[in-house]
């Protein structure tokens, strides 16, 4: 509960309710892993803008970090922040 007002207070919309998550979370995963040579898992897709998610990809390598990632539903490409 704590986290859907945290991320209403953002501006944040969950995954389930984004459209083109799917797409994003794809896109940024191949990015990921074509620049770290490792399977890569998404664990969140958020709506920034009416046209751009940010997604956050987890390399699966030992003491990895999160990478951010940017998909823009207008040009169908990722970025990564």
């Amino acid at each position: 509960m704590r986290l859907l007002i945290l991320s209403g207070l953002l501006g944040l919309t969950a995954c389930a309710s984004v459209p083109h998550a799917d797409e994003a979370r794809l896109a940024c995963a191949a990015l990921v892993a074509q620049k770290t040579h490792a399977d890569v898992r998404v664990e969140s897709v958020y709506a920034l803008t009416a046209t751009t998610l940010a997604a956050s990809a987890y390399p699966k390598l030992a003491g990895a970090q999160a990478v951010q990632c940017r998909y823009d539903t207008a040009t169908h490409s990722a970025s990564i922040d």
